[in-house]
């Protein structure tokens, strides 16, 4: 059986006519009589009752119509949905991201990227940084978002590292610490607090700033509490169990009890940046890092 077949078929008994059908095909009758015999024969059923006064279809004719129809419309669709999937504008894209990115422009990138390419699915993923090298590496998702992380080995010459944005560190406490009325605070004064950190592992780049950053005025953070979420991060910090670095963007999610200041003399940033696959192919991937350099105002890549 071909798709020819199918469609002299819909023709003919959407017509109930041989002749009007043939010319609506734009063949002789007697060809597409005999495709349309040669079809009953393939299926071993009669789908036309036919005499010289008239067409009809037959119970089987009929289920065989409205499968047909289906199949037709789903072949029409074949060469544009390529074309799409060729083009990006159809498929899928896995993202990876580190939980404090959502709280600066990607969401805005997100929701850009969706509103210019809806028929993309979009399979966002929170990840640490080390899980989301592993699953670029692995071909799992296309795209991460990390922070601090530095390229080493394979990685270099497999991934590339764009960065997008760089933010202060600011300081998470509760809004019942001693120092929570100052505008600033001095890293240094809070060498005797408790500290909850981002990342499960002492290797993890978030944590390693943190470190370096309270060992440069003299001492080494107590952690009393690891997390890779920035809400449990701030509940524990509400409940007055420590303080916590976080990005200044963190900022923008208000949570009760909590309070965020910027730190004197201090000029620790963390850094957000965009990974992918040096040589990746996924056809969805370039739309998404031109919309991603866009919202964070940065120039164009150059090839």
């Amino acid at each position: 059986m071909e798709l020819r077949h199918l469609k002299y078929f819909v023709a003919v008994a959407e017509e109930l006519h041989f002749t009007r059908a043939a010319k609506r095909l734009a063949i002789a009758q007697p060809p597409l009589s005999q495709q349309i015999q040669q079809l009953e024969r393939e299926l071993g059923v009669q789908l036309l009752d036919r005499n010289h006064q008239r067409v009809r279809l037959t119970e089987a004719g009929a289920v065989v119509l409205a499968q047909a129809r289906v199949v037709l419309s789903a072949a029409d669709q074949i060469l544009p949905r390529a074309r799409q999937v060729a083009l990006g504008e159809r498929g899928s894209l896995g993202i990876g991201f580190v939980t404090t990115a959502m709280y600066g422009h990607l969401p805005s990138v997100l929701k850009k990227y969706r509103t210019q390419f809806p028929h993309v699915e979009l399979e966002p993923q929170d990840l640490e940084p080390a899980a989301q090298m592993q699953a670029l590496l692995e071909n799992k998702i296309q795209v991460g978002f990390v922070r601090g992380i530095e390229p080493h080995g394979g990685e270099q010459a497999t991934l590339v590292f764009e960065h997008i944005e760089r933010e202060p560190f600011m300081i998470a406490m509760s809004e019942q610490h001693a120092l929570a009325k100052k505008k600033r605070v001095s890293l240094a004064k809070l060498a005797g607090d408790s500290f909850i950190v981002f990342g499960r592992s002492p290797d993890d780049p978030f944590f390693q700033q943190v470190v370096t950053s309270c060992r440069a005025v003299g001492f080494t953070p107590k952690v009393v509490q690891r997390t890779r979420d920035t809400h449990t991060a701030l509940a524990l910090v509400s409940a007055g169990l420590g303080v916590t670095f976080v990005p200044a963007s963190v900022g923008l999610l208000k949570r009760p009890g909590v309070v965020l200041r910027p730190l004197a003399g201090a000029s620790s940033t963390t850094e957000l940046m965009v990974v992918y696959r040096r040589h990746e192919t996924a056809p969805t991937l370039p739309a998404f890092l031109a919309i991603v350099r866009e919202v964070m105002g940065m120039s164009p890549k150059k090839s």
